[in-house]
């Protein structure tokens, strides 16, 4: 599923960094959004046709890839961007019922504009988030019916950064879905 359609188009990976890849994600939920990451990762990283040991060394693994680049991403935005994509993250996610486990949610876009945050920094912000492949957005008839979701369940269980924002607010998003399904 890897090695083939890679020789299709001439790329060649070095000796042992598709058994690691594949080492690398075995037993994990979200193994396959995970795997593709690192697999375009390692494509956008590639010296010519070829996937190297080098590369695959800075993208770290398959499993740490993905946060690696949301880290990457958050941390060249401005304070202000942070803030707004810090609560566009905090919107998208939700606690377990039983489980100390989050999962994404979609959400329309109309629920991101809060207090405090103009809509135009929102709006900003969502479209660097889509741009950069951590947030997915699914036209409504009209942009405020728009649905937005992070991108990746796997973005949910291995951002180690988001898990500390959720683990601050787990209290206050429980009580949040309480009160919303009321």
């Amino acid at each position: 599923a890897i090695e083939q359609p890679a020789r299709r188009i001439g790329l060649r990976f070095e000796d042992g960094i598709v058994e690691e890849l594949v080492r690398d994600i075995l037993g994990e939920a979200a193994g396959l959004p995970l795997l593709q990451f690192a697999l375009l990762s390692l494509w956008k990283a590639r010296e010519r046709n070829r996937i190297t040991w080098d590369a695959f060394r800075k993208l770290g693994s398959a499993r740490l890839a993905l946060g690696r680049a949301a880290d990457k991403f958050f941390n060249s935005l401005i304070v202000e961007d942070q803030w707004a994509a810090k609560g566009i993250f905090l919107r998208l996610v939700r606690p377990g019922e039983l489980t100390q486990e989050f999962t994404s949610s979609r959400v329309r876009r109309e629920s991101l504009y809060t207090e405090g945050v103009a809509r135009d920094r929102i709006d900003r912000v969502l479209e660097k988030l889509i741009t950069e492949g951590l947030i997915k957005i699914t036209k409504g008839d009209v942009p405020l019916r728009d649905q937005v979701e992070v991108a990746h369940e796997a973005l949910v269980r291995n951002w180690n950064t988001l898990a500390v924002w959720l683990d601050d607010v787990r209290t206050k998003l429980r009580q949040r879905i309480r009160l919303t399904t009321a």
